[in-house]
């Protein structure tokens, strides 16, 4: 009697269970790992287009997955069987449907395993969800916000070409490297949103590629090639969080301005070294001349604004600042980063 009360709690646990999916229109898939056998209930099937007739297999399933998509889907499905793993299954991917449309679909499921013979995986279960909405509203944000950062751009190369002009018409040397600086500092702040605007993820700035511009753009200006000065960039292949982009361009715009101004006077020719590489979770940036050093920190480089900025940007990033005019002039940061 006992044995009956259970087999009959489970036939209606069973039941309620099925209740619960059909309410809730749940869109259930179930894998059978020994026989192939590949089960979708009505809601899925409603979902994907498929008539409850035609019969499916894991084959069937991967050729309607989108096929940009399906490497990543057979990988998922590999991970879950694994018995090394925890049968886990999530992936999203973009599903075609029988009359062609394409729907944005997210499946979640778990392998359950056997121990008889060594741990083995027996069948997978799991639901599925529709997230085409939610897919289509990211985009759309995700332009939204491309936008704007194409228009602050914008507006950034605009004041930057004001300042140009005002800086070709001023007569007045100090004032023109002041008006100049400030070019640069605009400049180099217009250059994190181009970037952004071309990032996979609107939050990122691919650092190498920032600094190589940044730096090229100022070596232009300052005519560093006419007046034979190398220009090299070395940095690390890694993209960072737009503000600390935004910091790091500002200190490399101070310490290279300054390299061009003040270490190759009367014509003398050298080299300005901008250097950026991960180094134990934290980010070493130097930017460093061959140019006439000084034996001590110059009152024209450390009391300017530009190392007032460098020092104060420093200060924020909770980053060391080492700086040496002995031969050449070598300043080095050590910026905590997470790559």
């Amino acid at each position: 009697m006992p044995g009956k009360m259970v087999s009959d709690h489970k036939h209606l646990d069973a039941k309620a269970l099925r209740f619960a999916v059909d309410a809730a229109g749940l869109a259930v898939f179930a894998m059978d790992i020994a026989t192939g056998e590949y089960l979708w209930n009505e809601h899925l099937r409603a979902m994907l287009g498929v008539p409850g007739d035609v019969p499916l297999d894991y084959e069937g399933f991967l050729a309607m997955v989108h096929p940009e998509d399906r490497d990543r889907v057979r990988a998922a499905g590999l991970a879950a069987l694994d018995p090394k793993g925890t049968g886990a299954y999530d992936c999203e991917m973009r599903m075609v449907r029988a009359d062609g449309e394409i729907v944005w679909v997210r499946a979640r499921g778990q392998t359950a395993f056997s121990r008889r013979g060594g741990r083995r995986a027996t069948r997978i279960i799991g639901v599925a969800r529709d997230v085409s909405e939610r897919v289509r509203s990211l985009a759309q944000k995700d332009l939204l916000v491309r936008e704007m950062s194409h228009r602050v751009k914008n507006s950034l190369q605009t004041v930057t070409t004001l300042l140009s002009i005002q800086t070709g018409m001023e007569r007045d040397p100090l004032l023109r490297a002041k008006l100049e600086e400030a070019r640069g500092r605009v400049s180099s702040v217009a250059k994190v949103h181009q970037h952004l605007y071309g990032s996979r993820t609107l939050a990122q700035v691919p650092l190498a590629l920032y600094l190589r511009d940044v730096v090229r753009d100022l070596a232009f200006h300052h005519e560093a090639e006419r007046r034979g000065i190398e220009v090299e960039v070395e940095a690390e292949d890694i993209e960072v969080p737009s503000g600390l982009a935004t910091d790091i361009g500002l200190i490399v715009n101070e310490l290279v301005c300054n390299a061009f101004r003040h270490a190759f006077p009367d014509g003398r020719t050298g080299r300005v070294q901008v250097l950026a590489h991960l180094r134990e979770g934290a980010l070493d940036l130097r930017v460093e001349d061959d140019g006439i050093g000084t034996g001590c920190e110059p009152p024209e480089r450390e009391g300017s604004l530009g190392m007032m900025v460098v020092r104060t940007l420093a200060d924020q990033l909770g980053a060391g600042l080492e700086l040496d005019c002995r031969q050449g002039c070598r300043v080095a940061l050590r910026i905590p980063v997470v790559p």
